[in-house]
């Protein structure tokens, strides 16, 4: 694609707006993949990215990593992988591979990776890059604006789902995406799922679409929720102290803290 040229929304600094901009069509290095881009979510994380929340992100940067569409071209070495195969994006988009991390099946720890839409340019574009070993395949069945959500908080939230063992009561501490996500899993699987916000809100249409159902902000009731037997309360929070002040899991119950892997650069 060598002189073709794509739209891309680039972050050029905290304070400014993301800019609408022509740029070359980049090709595809080692490994990599060049992905058309058919929808891309917005992430809690991207507005911390552009509000200068998170340290020394790429610059110029192209943010977003809830990105779904369909490889394009391939780069050298690329097996897993094949043009017009429908793929998601996530946020970790390279590790060393040689790490201790890498070794052990927890590469979201290594210490030298890169993220989408952080520290490698991602999905608010009609083309991204991605390494074929975080490029994920998509079967057909949904659309591509519902299969966005879940290349990040369906990711997180279906691994707290799944720590939190085979409880027949979730408690989801604080409701966002990822808990959205997981009272709708919890309730097909024929859980309760009781939801508390730490602060007075009304109760979100997308609680009651989703099938939650308890979601209140009081501490009595927050303590009558913990009493319930089985209760695994669940909180995805950027500060860790936070994360686990106010909710604690009755006796014999199970905490998960779902808590998203950045740079040593930056807090989290």
């Amino acid at each position: 694609m060598t002189g073709a040229m794509m739209r891309a929304m680039v972050f050029r600094g905290t304070g400014r707006a993301l800019a609408l901009e022509e740029r070359p069509i980049p090709e595809p290095g080692p490994g990599e993949v060049l992905v058309r881009v058919a929808a891309c979510g917005v992430c809690r994380t991207d507005l911390h990215v552009v509000d200068g929340e998170l340290a020394r992100p790429r610059l110029p940067l192209v943010p977003g990593h809830e990105a779904v569409g369909r490889v394009a071209a391939l780069g050298t070495g690329v097996e897993r992988l094949r043009v017009s195969q429908r793929v998601g994006i996530p946020w970790l988009g390279w590790t060393c591979g040689a790490c201790r991390f890498c070794r052990s099946g927890r590469e979201n720890l290594c210490p030298d990776a890169r993220f989408t839409g952080y520290t490698r340019d991602g999905g608010y574009a009609d083309h991204c890059i991605a390494d074929q070993r975080y490029c994920l395949p998509l079967a057909d069945g949904r659309s591509d604006t519902e299969a966005a959500p879940l290349l990040c908080a369906g990711l997180i939230g279906y691994r707290a789902l799944r720590m939190a063992g085979d409880a027949a009561r979730i408690g989801l501490y604080g409701f966002g995406a990822a808990a959205h996500i997981i009272a709708q899993v919890a309730r097909h699987q024929g859980r309760l799922a009781a939801a508390v916000q730490k602060i007075r809100i009304d109760i979100p249409e997308a609680a009651v679409v989703a099938g939650v159902e308890h979601l209140d902000h009081a501490r009595r009731d927050l303590a009558e929720i913990r009493e319930q037997p089985d209760l695994h309360p669940y909180r995805r929070s950027r500060h860790r102290r936070a994360a686990h002040r106010g909710c604690r899991a009755p006796a014999g119950g199970r905490m998960v803290s779902a808590s998203m892997r950045r740079p040593s650069t930056s807090t989290g």
